[in-house]
């Protein structure tokens, strides 16, 4: 792999946990979010709908490049290799974070019942069965610590490795196009582990397994991903369309070439700096971030002053609103992180799997 796929992988990390967060940060009030017009457009269709949507195939697709780059023969040692060092990365984290969020809202679903809320059942009537639940899927599709659906997938996909790396091999870039055809046409998009996901790991992996660089593709690219700008407005513009889904899924691969030719060039010609810190801290941003972040939310909407009355002041009052939650809440967690690191480098690194 060279040198500047790996900073540009380590510098967009921390971008891209800032672009999942945003997702989660919509604005949960009990007001007719619809009704506001130029929330529901800047904020609800073209950030959280639209343009942070490229940050999870990206990280599917890093896990694959990073997972395959290093391989020559896919063999038993190599697997066992593989699955010991991601059972660190993944397994671990993935198991204290669920932990953590089941023993902390058993205890104040105990201690304090009126205070739960959420789809997490009632801690009186928790079963041997539901707690397994939380730790795989208590509905929707998602563990009690709902990012964590992209940690269980990549491990299915880690588990799974030798098929996919049997695949590549036997078809090339045709197995390949044919996943990322399942994904556009939106068939077991966000199964386990979903079209979705093995969409990207599976690009990520070829590209990894014949030595392709990251930045010197996305280069002979740019021009289609120039698209980009266009197919965004495109994607936004349509959200009411049945439609929207297969063009919204191609504007998510322009971005893969767009964000990774932008990031990869400002790193080349020294206009963006490395901050290493920020990008050791996206783990725990992503782990911490729900499902806490609802709580801090509400405790933001009882501090924040009380929307005005002019409807179109009031949108732009959201909108505010939403960015500000949403870096205070990161801060929180960067200052945490830090802390942590401070007090315990060691722990620091367990809770983030090596990182």
């Amino acid at each position: 792999m060279q040198a500047l796929d790996s900073k540009i992988i380590s510098n967009l990390r921390f971008l891209l946990i800032v672009g999942v967060v945003l997702i989660h940060s919509g604005i949960e009030m009990n007001i007719p979010l619809s009704q506001y017009t130029v929330y529901k457009f800047f904020i609800e269709d073209a950030i959280i709908g639209t343009v942070t949507r490229v940050c999870v195939p990206l990280f599917f697709l890093f896990s694959g490049y990073l997972f395959f780059a290093n391989i020559e023969k896919f063999s038993k040692k190599v697997y066992w290799e593989k699955i010991s060092k991601r059972s660190k990365s993944l397994f671990i984290p993935y198991l204290f974070y669920n932990t953590f969020a089941i023993i902390l809202f058993g205890t104040i679903g105990l201690l304090y019942p009126q205070m739960q809320s959420g789809a997490t059942p009632p801690v009186q009537t928790w079963t041997c069965n539901t707690i397994i639940s939380l730790y795989w899927d208590y509905g929707s599709n998602l563990p009690i610590v709902p990012q964590f659906w992209f940690i269980r997938n990549l491990m299915v996909m880690v588990l799974v490795s030798p098929i996919i790396y049997y695949l590549i091999k036997k078809m090339g870039c045709l197995g390949v196009l044919i996943v990322i055809g399942l994904w556009i046409g939106n068939v077991w998009e966000f199964g386990i582990p979903g079209t979705m996901g093995l969409s990207f790991f599976i690009l990520g992996a070829y590209l990894g397994l014949k030595k392709i660089s990251l930045y010197n593709l996305v280069c002979k690219l740019k021009m289609v991903g120039g698209l980009y700008p266009i197919g965004v407005l495109f994607d936004i513009c349509t959200k009411q369309f049945t439609f929207n889904i297969y063009i919204h899924n191609v504007v998510i691969l322009l971005g893969l070439i767009f964000w990774i030719f932008i990031v990869g060039t400002l790193l080349k010609k020294g206009r963006m700096k490395s901050n290493n810190f920020l990008a050791d801290s996206a783990f725990f941003i992503f782990a911490m971030h729900e499902p806490y972040m609802g709580k801090f939310k509400h405790l933001c909407y009882n501090i924040l002053p009380n929307l005005v009355d002019s409807q179109l002041l009031v949108q732009f009052q959201l909108i505010f609103y939403y960015f500000v939650i949403a870096f205070i809440w990161i801060s929180i967690l960067v200052v945490l992180f830090y802390s942590i690191k401070k007090i315990s480098p060691k722990f620091a690194i367990y809770i983030c799997g090596g990182r």
